[in-house]
């Protein structure tokens, strides 16, 4: 596994947003379907710029309505001191993605419900604002079609709200579920198993609503549920094996499970050197790069592949090399969950394993997944 590309990634409040390429797709569905459907029945005779400069204040303005729904999700939970430090646009919304799961049912209650909450008061804010600038959209004189745009995002911002209620984890809705399952059983374990199996309920239930949908004429609306639902049901089963995984991992450290005979290059070994003796022969993605006994970074193929092979003799490794904070890393008595959700952010798929400054070990998928299997195959 690699990081994710990004289309658009910066950094406000010190959370990084980032903006998935498949965020485009939903940007696109949106857009013209507001500026070839919507806004020209509201106002018959504009010029067609003027339906699509509509739709993009429409689409900018759903995409600044999903972060500050996304916002209340981080702010509640960094109140209770977990770690948030992404959200995510993507082709099926947004999410703030939790670096660890919540520790306590009254955690999870609140980060779940503080998104839809946040996203009822803006949308009830927004549809005050349009009814200021001359009525609703779908009145019949609905005012300034700036009024419409605003109408719509308020419409949109309470749809959003009811969607993520529904029950069906990984929504919020399924996340208020699970947390009221854990109040009563003490059982976090058992709640998330039944809340994810409703999730995937539910999503077999959207795809077949969807495809009932598209045989009965509504093509696009029925293939937008069934994507939705195919999303909801990996989204659920994906929740259910990380909690698993973590369930597995509690206790260990990452000392019991990396790699302590690991090949590295050296700072000044050229990367033509690097090719033939550590990279052809070993193949690995990731090689840890040492300025005498203490790691100063990371090289891989990818970066080798941006450098012109004409140059490789005369370009040390340093050059080219990430540093560790880049390639990801961690320390030999660190928790195996939290360097898991570390290696799912990692860019090579392996995290450097330190001891003040020295190397230590290497971290990959495959020595969790090997774990995990065998733990799996054993114990269910």
């Amino acid at each position: 596994m690699t990081a994710r590309p990004s289309l658009i990634a910066f950094r406000l409040f010190g959370v990084r947003l980032r903006v998935d390429p498949t965020w485009l797709i939903l940007a696109f569905l949106v857009a013209w379907s507001l500026a070839y459907g919507v806004f020209p029945q509201l106002y018959e005779g504009l010029p067609v710029a003027a339906y699509w400069l509509m739709a993009l204040i429409a689409v900018i303005g759903l995409s600044l309505s999903i972060i500050i729904h996304e916002f209340a999700h981080t702010l509640v939970g960094r109140a209770f001191g977990m770690p948030i430090n992404q959200i995510s646009l993507f082709l099926f919304g947004g999410a703030a993605e939790l670096e660890e799961e919540p520790d306590s049912p009254k955690t999870e209650l609140l980060m779940a419900i503080a998104g839809p909450v946040v996203s009822v008061i803006l949308g009830a804010l927004l549809l005050w604002l349009a009814a200021l600038m001359g009525g609703a959209a779908e009145a019949e004189t609905p005012g300034p079609p700036l009024a419409a745009v605003v109408h719509y995002l308020g419409l949109l911002n309470i749809v959003l709200a009811v969607f993520n209620m529904l029950p069906a984890f990984p929504l919020d809705g399924g996340r208020v579920f699970r947390a009221i399952l854990w109040m009563a059983g003490g059982d976090r374990y058992a709640a998330t198993r039944t809340a994810t199996r409703g999730g995937r309920i539910f999503a077999v239930l959207l795809m077949a609503l969807g495809g009932f949908a598209a045989l009965s004429g509504a093509l696009v609306a029925g293939l937008w549920w069934v994507l939705i639902g195919t999303f909801l049901f990996g989204a659920s089963g994906a929740a259910w094996r990380d909690v698993q995984a973590r369930r597995f991992l509690a206790g260990v450290k990452v000392r019991e499970l990396m790699v302590t005979d690991v090949d590295a290059a050296g700072a000044e070994m050229s990367v033509a050197d690097f090719v033939e003796r550590l990279l052809y022969p070993r193949h690995h993605r990731l090689f840890p790069v040492l300025d005498g006994e203490r790691v100063i970074g990371a090289v891989s193929e990818s970066q080798v592949k941006k450098l012109p092979r004409q140059i490789w003799a005369a370009t040390p490794v340093r050059a080219i090399m990430a540093a560790p904070s880049v390639a990801g890393s961690a320390a030999p008595d660190d928790d195996a969950a939290t360097a898991l959700t570390r290696l799912a952010r990692s860019p090579y798929g392996g995290l450097l394993v330190t001891d003040n400054g020295r190397l230590a070990g290497l971290l990959t998928f495959k020595d969790v997944s090997d774990y995990l299997r065998v733990r799996t195959l054993l114990e269910g």
